[in-house]
């Protein structure tokens, strides 16, 4: 993201219409997404939608194109939108939490540009507006369809950033491709709330500029978002 001029979003991630009560044969704890691997939250989330009849194989703790399918008719089911990204309000209705409608909103600042190269470090800024919970999580998304408007899961930059605050994104390789957004949303809570995400799509290039930084990103992420 080059953070030359701001851009503030907000983004409905959609409600839950009211309390929904179900019971989970475990407890999934943290959130998940597509590629998440040997994760006994996984495997809980496997066993609910398997109760559910709509996952059909043995949980694996692995999540990839079966799980995601099965999250995402479960998401439509309870009238969650169907990201087929387990977050706050899919935790919610498998933990079996009476989650009220969303009631915050997350502002996002940058990008500027609607290009961002592998290994540019960026800055991500936020803020909040009538959000119970006290940190943030910062994501990568990547939109996958219109009316509805969904998005999947790329990857989890920081998780536990405190809220009103702001995170280094260092674009992987695995972050490249278009129709990418950078997502500020809830962390784990029993309150709902609305999702902000950069104005714009992004254009990810591995144009090897940043060949140096890009193969580090992980340790420079985690240095830079303590």
């Amino acid at each position: 993201m080059l953070v030359s001029a701001s851009i503030g979003v907000l983004l409905a991630l959609g409600a839950i219409s009211a309390p929904v009560a179900l019971a989970a044969p475990s407890h999934v704890s943290h959130a998940v997404g597509y590629g998440t691997a040997h994760s006994a939250d996984v495997t809980a989330l496997q066993q609910f939608l398997s109760a559910q009849g709509v996952f059909n194989a043995a949980p694996t703790g692995n999540f990839y194109s079966t799980t995601l399918d099965a999250v995402k008719k479960f998401q439509k089911a309870n009238n969650i939108p169907a990201t087929g990204y387990v977050g706050t309000m899919t935790l919610a209705a498998i933990n079996g939490s009476s989650v009220a409608a969303p009631a915050g909103t997350f502002k996002v600042t940058g990008p500027s540009a609607s290009t961002v190269s592998v290994g540019d470090a960026q800055t991500v800024t936020w803020s909040s507006n009538g959000n119970s919970a006290k940190t943030a999580t910062v994501s990568v998304i990547r939109k996958t369809g219109s009316n509805p408007d969904t998005y999947a899961l790329v990857r989890t930059v920081a998780s536990a950033k405190k809220d009103n605050g702001s995170a280094t994104w260092v674009p992987a390789l695995t972050d490249a491709g278009a129709n990418t957004y950078v997502q500020i949303g809830c962390t784990l809570s029993a309150q709902a709330c609305r999702a902000g995400i950069s104005a714009a799509p992004l254009a990810v290039v591995n144009d090897g500029r940043y060949a140096n930084t890009a193969s580090a990103y992980q340790a420079i992420e985690a240095a830079q978002n303590k």
